[in-house]
């Protein structure tokens, strides 16, 4: 690679962790939580022209962009796509970067083909900064306390020991394996009681009989760290595939805290967390028969 190349080349994992820490530092990110009944479609980004869901680090990505941005709706094209479905992009509108990932074969040194997985940015629209789309709006999220039938099935259907009451606190014991949860009755809504319970589900998940999800010496220190962003992100996806927002999260200050701090440091670790956090929810949404897995498109 000749030098104009390498001045021109930048690391997509380096250009997404900087538009995320960009997101965060802005104070933006902060007011998520605020509105969450309204714009409970914050962790279930989808291309508007084939309809498909987007996974891992997307799921991230157009949440973001859609919160930072103030945008309406959480469906995305290319500009391409934006074109052919008669919804030009408006002038002077800027691009969202998600990534898509690729399985390429190369002759390797013992002469046998390999499989080298490479990362590759795209850029999307919001279906709001086309010409002539009109956003649907998003349906109210209920906030009677009622027992949320397909919830209840995730954690019947996992195995999972989970006690409720006799506690003020929500957390997973890896030790006992189980999840403990504060009475549901304490709870402000029933948007605030499963994504609090989601949350503690993915930490279940990563226990040494199931996905056995451990960070190393990479993280060091801050696996503790990383571990909670995983269940966070695991948490707001699950949450948005049971129809209902995450208003509620235990720490969350403290999570995106520790989240800066690791992206900062490590400029993969967002897409490392958000790659288990995608294993977590397949795992838990395996007897549904409904796994996201495989989902992931170019946009």
């Amino acid at each position: 690679m000749d030098n104009s190349k390498k001045r021109n080349f930048v690391d997509i994992h380096d250009t997404v962790t900087n538009l995320i820490i960009e997101a965060i530092e802005s104070g933006k990110f902060s007011d998520w939580k605020k509105d969450w009944a309204s714009n409970h479609n914050f962790f279930n980004g989808k291309n508007g022209a084939t309809n498909r869901p987007y996974s891992g680090i997307n799921v991230l990505l157009t949440g973001l962009a859609m919160q930072s941005k103030n945008f309406p709706s959480n469906e995305w094209m290319t500009y391409e796509q934006a074109k052919q479905n008669g919804t030009p992009v408006k002038k002077g509108e800027k691009s969202t970067t998600i990534v898509f990932y690729k399985t390429i074969e190369k002759d390797g040194d013992n002469g046998k083909k390999e499989k080298v997985f490479f990362a590759k940015g795209y850029a999307v629209f919001n279906v709001s900064q086309l010409d002539g789309y009109i956003v649907k709006n998003a349906s109210e999220v209920s906030l009677n306390f009622e027992p949320l039938e397909e919830a209840e099935k995730i954690v019947e259907l996992s195995g999972a020991i989970v006690k409720e009451g006799n506690s003020d606190r929500a957390y997973f014991s890896p030790n006992a394996d189980y999840v403990q949860m504060p009475d549901r009755s304490v709870f402000f809504s029933k948007e605030g009681f499963y994504s609090t319970l989601m949350h503690e589900m993915v930490h279940w998940t990563g226990h040494k009989n199931r996905l056995n999800r451990e960070f190393g010496k990479r993280f060091g220190d801050q696996a503790y760290a990383a571990e909670e962003l995983v269940a966070e992100i695991g948490s707001a996806m699950l949450c948005s595939y049971l129809g209902i927002a995450p208003v509620t999260m235990d720490n969350h200050i403290n999570y995106v805290a520790h989240f800066l701090k690791l992206l900062k440091s490590d400029k993969k670790a967002i897409f490392t967390a958000a790659s288990q956090a995608q294993k977590a929810m397949d795992l838990l949404l395996k007897h549904l028969d409904v796994s996201a897995a495989g989902c992931e498109e170019a946009a």
